[in-house]
């Protein structure tokens, strides 16, 4: 994997296109791929088991308030499915609820509020990019 790989599930187009535009303003080589609701995120899940290992995203990025199946359920599929269990998952939303955290927390993910300002996002996008570092730099050594 030669440059980060990040898998963007969000449905709203405005904090997409903020969030897009702040990881490649910190990297002009990260590749984002957009899924806009959580059918489409559990139906690319449950194909990435016939996916070589380095096409895989480093960070997931999830909203945790999406149509179709919710960001919880989408975490669960992607703990599921061996392929992308290892995988680092950041999950935003505008707030979530103490029991909510907890299962994003016994699922092993990050939370963070969603950003409200340019700055916000492009710490948030730095977070994901140290993280896809992280794993990148774990792979080499595996």
């Amino acid at each position: 994997m030669s440059h980060p790989k990040i898998l963007l599930i969000e449905d709203n187009g405005s904090d997409a296109y903020l969030l897009r535009r702040s990881l490649q303003v910190c990297d002009s080589s990260v590749e984002v791929t957009l899924l806009t609701d959580g059918e489409s995120a559990i139906h690319y899940v449950r194909e990435q088991h016939a996916v070589e290992d380095e096409e895989h995203p480093c960070v997931i990025v999830l909203d945790l308030g999406l149509p179709r199946y919710n960001g919880l359920e989408v975490l669960r599929t992607i703990r599921s499915e061996s392929a992308l269990n290892h995988v680092h998952v950041v999950v935003v939303a505008g707030a979530a609820s103490p029991s909510e955290e907890e299962s994003l927390r016994a699922l092993g993910a990050h939370f963070r509020i969603k950003p409200s300002n340019l700055a916000d996002y492009e710490s948030l996008a730095e977070n994901i990019l140290e993280l896809c570092r992280s794993r990148m730099s774990a792979s080499k050594t595996a």
